[in-house]
């Protein structure tokens, strides 16, 4: 098991995944209604320098999906900064301290446009061999959520 936190977006992942099942769009979306047809082209540059990598997502026509982001992991860090591709961008940033085993972290959104806190999370997370826990405080700290996934011990 590494010793770097991950990042916000993986605060109480293992435990979330079973639930959710890991649900992803594919890139290239076809459907057949009244033609709906969707292109979503993702790319990241790894390591440019150590611990530092960038993605840029463009999704087609879904503008507002569409995105530049920046992350660093540390040792005991990860952060993460982005913005959506618009006039009026959303930016956000996200950070995490801790190790694999337990972090805490915290993300914020800015609307440009408005001038003002869009949106702001906190987490925290415990992550074991047979535990995986988290909790978190989302939509402006109205909402408490919490996530646990635990393996069956056996002798």
């Amino acid at each position: 098991m590494g010793r770097k936190p991950g990042f916000y977006s993986d605060i109480g992942k293992g435990a979330r995944g079973l639930l959710h099942g890991y649900v992803h769009q594919p890139p290239i979306h076809y459907r057949l209604g009244w033609f709906n047809l969707s292109f979503h082209l993702l790319s990241e540059i790894d390591r440019i320098v150590r611990g530092l990598s960038a993605a840029f997502q463009v999704v087609m026509p879904y503008q507002r999906s569409s995105m530049v982001e920046v992350q660093y992991l540390h040792d005991f860090a990860g952060i993460t900064m982005g913005a959506s591709l618009t006039r009026s961008p959303v930016v956000n940033f996200s950070s995490v301290l801790g190790t694999s085993s337990y972090n805490i972290g915290t993300a914020i959104s800015v609307d440009t446009l408005l001038g003002q806190l869009s949106q702001w999370d906190a987490g925290l997370s415990l992550n074991t061999r047979f535990l995986s826990a988290a909790v978190t405080l989302t939509e402006m700290g109205n909402v408490l959520s919490a996530s646990r996934y635990s393996e069956p011990l056996t002798f």
